[in-house]
């Protein structure tokens, strides 16, 4: 995710899951993407679930705060 947030500036990335991809659904969901909707019929008889995520709730997950890389750099000096 660091590639189309931090490197391509994106805003958001969405993924399709076929519904029957419980196993690849539980994944996307674990590392923070939200459920959006779903296509019926979007892999011809089964139906795509989407998902999102937002450029700012990547940054809250995946990225330290400045806050806390000052920390870190005043803890190291000490």
């Amino acid at each position: 995710l660091a590639y189309p947030f931090l490197q391509l500036g994106c805003g958001r990335v969405t993924v399709c899951v076929s519904k029957r991809n419980k196993r690849c659904r539980r994944f996307v969901t674990g590392i923070g993407f939200k459920p959006e909707g779903c296509l019926r019929r979007g892999y011809g008889t089964d139906h795509a679930m989407i998902y999102g995520m937002l450029r700012g709730e990547y940054d809250r997950m995946f990225t330290r705060s400045e806050g806390h890389e000052a920390q870190g750099d005043r803890a190291r000096a000490a």
